[in-house]
């Protein structure tokens, strides 16, 4: 089985990735890692096949941005000159290496994957490094601008989660449904919090000194944490969810 793996970020985000590259290849399955060529040399050194997607150069200018730091212009770089401008080279890249038994994973902003798997009919497993793409009125994250914090009353959690999608679609949903609209694909809403989780399979890996397990979820397909010594996979697509493993 081959599998296509999209990681799109800092090195903190690329890492992970590498190791599940790894445990799979491990299993005897074809791995290729698509990514920004400033990791190509971890990459293959890794034993895996690597296909980039932007050039360190890039990479390096956009990080040595002061505004990256910014607890709210941090997402427009990061959309800017990081997600969009790939976005359509990649979903060309990740097609020019489907075979008859791929299946694709993709990182949170790994939006070529998912729309791959759309136009493909490929089965996707969304892996998340961490909480923030989990919508949640039981455990609010402390946000920049908003008015509710882990103690504050679910009304106001929840009036605050309405703010956060209102904000990330009027960033997000304008720009993914232009390029969804060229694809022949529909258009599609609350891209952060429901559409980029794949319907077939969301893999939440962070450890638990990083942040607890979410609770209260429902996103859009199988949640299951990616933490055994040997975690289990399966590229069949899911006639209907299965029960949340850890929610």
């Amino acid at each position: 089985m081959r599998v296509l793996i999209q990681s799109l970020g800092s090195a903190g985000d690329v890492h992970p990735f590498i190791a599940i590259g790894q445990a799979l290849r491990d299993r005897g399955h074809d791995v290729v890692l698509l990514s920004n060529g400033l990791f190509a040399d971890a990459v293959e050194a890794a034993g895996l096949s690597f296909v980039e997607t932007g050039t360190a150069e890039e990479f390096q200018a956009t990080a040595a941005k002061p505004e990256l730091w910014h607890p709210t212009k941090g997402l427009d770089l990061v959309l800017d000159e990081g997600v969009f401008p790939s976005l359509e080279p990649t979903i060309d890249l990740l097609r020019q290496h489907l075979t008859d038994d791929t299946i694709l994973v993709g990182s949170t902003l790994g939006f070529a994957a998912r729309l791959v798997s759309e136009l493909e009919d490929r089965p996707l497993a969304t892996v998340h490094l961490a909480p923030t793409a989990f919508r949640t009125a039981h455990r609010m994250p402390v946000l920049p601008g908003m008015p509710a914090g882990p103690s504050s009353p679910r009304w106001l959690k929840r009036l605050s989660w309405w703010l956060i999608r209102k904000i990330t679609d009027g960033k997000i949903a304008p720009r993914l449904n232009s390029t969804r609209r060229r694809l022949g694909l529909p258009p599609v809403s609350d891209v952060f919090f429901d559409w980029l989780h794949s319907p077939q399979r969301v893999l939440a890996t962070w450890p638990e000194w990083f942040a607890p397990r979410p609770a209260g979820l429902a996103p859009a397909g199988p949640t299951r944490r990616l933490l055994p010594p040997r975690p289990r996979w399966s590229c069949r697509r899911a006639r209907r969810p299965p029960r949340l493993a850890d929610r």
